[in-house]
């Protein structure tokens, strides 16, 4: 590595990929144009990129972390890395920062963990990750009729108040139904909080967030049971569900991680 640069982690992958030719595992270059290689890390290899230190070391990111313009790409560079690696093989995306002075820093960080990062990508191999989220178009709550006097104005308040009481709680089950039905096909499940509208791009409030890591033989059932599931849940109660993906599995990439998913999450939560 080139002095006045630092070491960014993409990614672990199998070690096999290291007597593949790099090309055809790693694109050639990542954030900020700057040139992606594989680094042998035992039975593991570390999909890693040198980036200029001025710009993307620990002062750069103590500077910039908050800073959405400068983030952005730096995001979009890692993870249109990862989501190369992934089409050519198993990976296990790291977050960010992921920053080291050099190779043996990062060699000597990481290997330290190697048994639980090898468990973790056999448990993801051979699985996407697929993303849900479902927006509230349509609030089917029955406007009260107009009032006559003040009494019947109280009485229809009121009686809103309790409807609304009451397609929300139906919307919770019909919420909590939904995506135990979608974890049931999944190998594992996560929920995540939903996104407010300046990140998800939507007026439509959104009222779930989940991720669902998927077997590639698994992903037409996984299909199936979501069409299912938004037809006969969602849809008639005015809500919308959209998949996105296939994704690096970023939500199960974590060793601790481990063991941990739909079954012990209490279940989404109405503008949690």
């Amino acid at each position: 590595m080139a002095e006045g640069h630092v070491v960014h982690a993409y990614g672990v992958a199998p070690a096999v990929v290291l007597d593949v030719p790099e090309h055809k595992v790693v694109p050639p270059t990542g954030i900020a144009g700057t040139p992606v290689r594989l680094l042998a890390l035992g039975e593991l290899a570390v999909v890693v990129g040198d980036l200029p230190e001025e710009g993307f070391g620990e002062a750069a990111w103590r500077e910039h972390a908050e800073d959405p313009d400068w983030l952005e790409p730096v995001a979009r560079g890692h993870h249109e890395v990862l989501q190369a690696v992934a089409a050519a093989t198993d990976v296990l995306p790291l977050r960010l920062p992921g920053i080291y002075r050099d190779d043996a820093e990062l060699q000597g960080l990481l290997g330290g963990q190697e048994e639980p990062l090898t468990r973790r990508l056999q448990f993801v191999a051979g699985h996407d990750e697929w993303g849900v989220h479902v927006h509230l178009v349509e609030d089917t709550a029955e406007e009260a009729p107009e009032a006559t006097s003040g009494r019947d104005y109280l009485m229809q308040r009121k009686a809103q108040v309790a409807g609304r009481d009451a397609a929300r709680e139906e919307r919770q089950r019909l919420l909590t139904e939904a995506y135990a039905g979608l974890a049931q096909v999944s190998t594992d499940s996560v929920l995540n909080r939903p996104q407010d509208r300046a990140l998800s791009g939507r007026e439509d409030p959104m009222l779930l967030n989940s991720a669902h890591l998927v077997a590639k033989e698994a992903q037409q059932q996984f299909f199936a049971r979501a069409d299912e599931v938004s037809r006969g849940l969602l849809e008639p109660a005015g809500m919308v569900m959209e998949i996105s993906g296939p994704w690096p599995p970023y939500n199960f990439a974590a060793p601790a991680a481990d063991g941990n998913g739909a079954a012990d999450d209490p279940g989404p939560t109405e503008g949690r």
